[in-house]
């Protein structure tokens, strides 16, 4: 592989890595700053049924990182 090619995919991988770093930030920081439900927002089954989409979509994503990433291809 020539030099410029390596360059080149360290740096689109490297860029790929800030960004999934900068969107699991983002994730935790909407999860935590979500607004707890209280007398004028009363808790519902829906946002049971949010957040088990949320972990549902993390723990896909998790299994992936865990077992799907493909090691030197």
């Amino acid at each position: 592989m020539s030099t410029a090619r390596s360059a080149r995919i360290e740096q689109a991988y490297v860029a790929a890595h800030t960004q999934a770093t900068e969107l699991c930030d983002e994730i935790c920081d909407r999860l935590q700053n979500m607004p707890a439900p209280d007398c004028d927002h009363p808790i519902h089954w829906g946002h049971v049924g949010d957040l088990r989409h949320i972990h549902h979509q993390l723990r896909e994503i998790l299994v992936f990182l865990k077992h799907g990433m493909k090691a030197g291809s």
